[in-house]
Formats: structure tokens, sequence, C-alpha cells
């Protein structure tokens, strides 16, 4: 069974809007995070960095979503 979730659109790091039905052209992995540069989340975030070549040579995208502002 397939989870779909809802379409949204964020605000990037860079200010510009990001549309998760926009990106579909792969699967999404989609990370939520609460804090930047907490001592749990920087290290679940290093190893999504880590580990990005493995994540993308699979077909993945990975989209990270925090509460922290841009």
């Amino acid at each position: 069974m397939k989870n779909i979730a809802p379409d949204f659109t964020l605000k990037d790091q860079s200010d510009n809007d990001f549309n998760l039905y926009n990106n579909l052209d792969k699967p999404v992995i989609i990370v939520f995070y609460p804090k930047d540069n907490s001592p749990v989340c920087t290290k679940q975030m290093c190893d999504y960095n880590n580990n990005y070549q493995k994540f993308s040579d699979a077909g993945f995208k990975i989209v990270g979503i925090s509460l922290d502002t841009i």
C-alpha cells in the first residue's frame, strides 16, 4: 500500500517556492526534523547527507522540512 502525501508549497532555504507535486519526477523521501543544529537532528541530517548518493542512485529525491525559519 502506498501512502500519498497531500500537495503542499513551502519556502525553501533560498526563499523560493517548493511544491511537492511539481517535484515528483522521482519518488520523494520527506524528512521532518524539528530544529537545525540540534544534536539529534544534525546527526540525522548528516546521515542522509552522507548517504545522499545511495538514495540518488536508487532513484529517490530527499526533501527536508523543519519548523525553523528560512
